[in-house]
């Protein structure tokens, strides 16, 4: 399944933003995954979800589905579920919204999880091992007064696993430098350090470092990164 999930990607974007709501909340995938909907266990038609996001999803050519009527998403032998909160005609179909309520352990979690929308698994597992070294990272202050020059050991939506030979300081924002690499321009990117750990394979430093209010471009080519890396661990 994991390679019919790398098919379907697309691009990241953001979304509407929402009062109080976080800059990494409200990211979302661009996606085309073709899905059975079914109700009450049994199909009723095909779909194809073009949107994902940790809360909800976007159908199309789902046909009429009835507000607050519970479905579920069905891709290879993985259901997802959720309730129809939303449905309206598009271009003479249909499209609808869907809040998930049954994601755990579908072909939707494991998606994101992927894509690295959980933080804490971005923070704590390395990719496939031929990707370390492969991509590049510089950290440095406001005032170029720290520099440090390491790698990326990880990368998802929200922030990345850095890995450098010195702590990085914990108490200020710094500038991170992602690339240039798999042919893609440096991406910049200011975050702030949550933790430092050591990594006694490579004898260096792990640092989870979160990344604050990304604009739209900055998403765009993270998101080309993030394919890529995936990608390239698939291997």
């Amino acid at each position: 399944m994991f390679a019919e999930l790398l098919e379907g990607l697309k691009s990241l974007v953001l979304g509407p933003n929402q009062v109080e709501q976080e800059r990494r909340e409200i990211v979302r995938l661009d996606c085309d995954y073709p899905v059975t909907v079914e109700l009450c266990g049994e199909p009723c038609g095909a779909a194809r979800v073009i949107e994902l996001s940790p809360a909800g999803l976007r159908l199309e050519g789902s046909g009429e589905l009835k507000v607050a009527t519970a479905i579920h998403l069905r891709l290879s032998d993985s259901l997802a579920g959720g309730k129809v909160v939303w449905c309206r005609r598009h271009s003479g179909g249909w499209r609808s919204g869907v809040l998930l309520t049954e994601s755990a352990g579908s072909w939707v979690e494991k998606l994101l999880q992927e894509v690295g929308f959980d933080e804490n698994i971005v923070f704590t597992r390395r990719r496939h091992p031929r990707m370390a070294g492969a991509v590049p990272a510089r950290a440095s202050d406001s005032a170029e007064q720290h520099v440090e020059e390491g790698w990326v050991s990880n990368l998802g939506v929200g922030g990345a696993l850095l890995r450098f030979p010195r702590p990085l300081p914990e108490d200020r924002v710094l500038d991170v430098r992602i690339g240039p690499s798999h042919r893609l321009p440096a991406l910049s990117l200011q975050g702030t350090v949550l933790k430092t750990w050591p990594d006694p394979d490579e004898q260096q430093l792990h640092h989870n470092f979160r990344f604050l209010d990304p604009d739209a471009d900055q998403v765009k080519l993270l998101g080309r990164y993030i394919f890529a890396l995936l990608k390239e661990s698939s291997r």
